[in-house]
């Protein structure tokens, strides 16, 4: 699952995403990597939270998209948008235009 908001945080306002994935999941480590973390599997390794479930918050510049490769095989529904990628897998990608209706202070 992922979650957007924006909010203003020390005057700027930033996209605060939340990738969730299920606590049914067995693995040592699950890194999310994408073009944020030039492909580097080591930046963004996601927590257990107390339920046990695989978290990762963490704040974007708004106006933006972000491409990544899921950890998992998530369905299109959870990103943006896909994106086929010349090694024949998919990307997503997660954009983050500021909603303003969203927007807390």
């Amino acid at each position: 699952m992922i979650a957007k908001t924006c909010t203003k945080t020390e005057g700027k306002l930033v996209a605060r995403v939340t990738l969730t994935l299920s606590q049914s999941l067995w693995a040592d480590v699950i890194s999310l990597v994408g073009d944020f973390s030039d492909w580097n599997r080591a930046l963004y390794p996601l927590r257990r939270d107390r339920a046990g479930k695989w978290r990762l918050p963490g704040d974007l510049l708004v106006g933006r998209a972000y491409q990544f490769r899921s950890p998992l095989v998530m369905g299109d529904n959870q990103a943006d948008a896909p994106v086929h990628h010349a090694s024949n897998s998919d990307n997503f990608v997660v954009v983050t235009e500021p909603n303003k209706r969203r927007v807390r202070r």
